[in-house]
């Protein structure tokens, strides 16, 4: 998939390979935050040519197209977050913010090899590395979540062997490093508590 990302807010967003079909469904709802399939807009479908096959919004969050459908082309147009749906759904605000699979892809798709285009002098952190083309393996899309932003900054800390990323936007009333440490802290309780074992590197953002 590519993510093409203004700084409005608004996303283009295009999945191609998909398994042929003619229905797709966009949650509309997630921790308590409602209406969020409503941002979806100028659905379209193509078929393996390239072919235009139409694309009809039957409802919120529900588009149908011809079948054979293998890839989909849309906007996102995400709007300015409030205190209860800043860390539950995608947003962005002034020269940040938060991109999450979960809300910006239809639901049930399997793995995806993500590729995010973003305005100039914008980078993009999450807890996976990209490969030398920059783009990013997802195999569970529906955990997947990226910061993008201007000025965005990286710490690395160590949490009971595990490395624990930390990316930070925006001016703070204090250092990086203070995240840093604060976060590796809960991170070992947590680990302690828990015994958890982590297959991924965990991340802070």
């Amino acid at each position: 998939m590519r993510i093409s990302v203004a700084s409005s807010g608004q996303l283009k967003i295009r999945v191609k390979s998909l398994s042929p079909g003619s229905e797709w469904s966009f949650p509309n709802a997630y921790a308590g935050v409602l209406g969020i399939a409503e941002r979806v807009d100028e659905f379209q479908a193509f078929g393996p040519a390239g072919e235009n096959l139409g694309g009809k919004k039957i409802a919120t969050g529900e588009f149908r197209s011809e079948p054979g459908t293998t890839s989909i082309n849309y906007i996102v147009k995400l709007r300015q977050p409030g205190a209860a749906d800043v860390s539950h759904v995608s947003w962005i605000a002034g020269e940040y913010g938060l991109l999450m699979l979960a809300d910006l892809l239809p639901e049930r798709l399997p793995s995806v090899m993500v590729e995010i285009s973003l305005p100039p002098d914008w980078t993009c952190r999450t807890a996976a590395p990209p490969d030398s083309l920059g783009r990013y393996f997802v195999s569970q899309p529906e955990k997947a979540v990226f910061l993008v932003g201007r000025s965005l900054r990286t710490q690395v800390g160590l949490a009971s062997g595990n490395v624990l990323g930390c990316f930070v936007a925006g001016s703070w009333p204090f250092k990086d490093e203070v995240v840093t440490k604060a976060a590796t802290k809960v991170l070992e309780k947590y680990i302690a508590l828990t015994g958890f074992t982590f297959t991924v590197r965990p991340a802070v953002m």
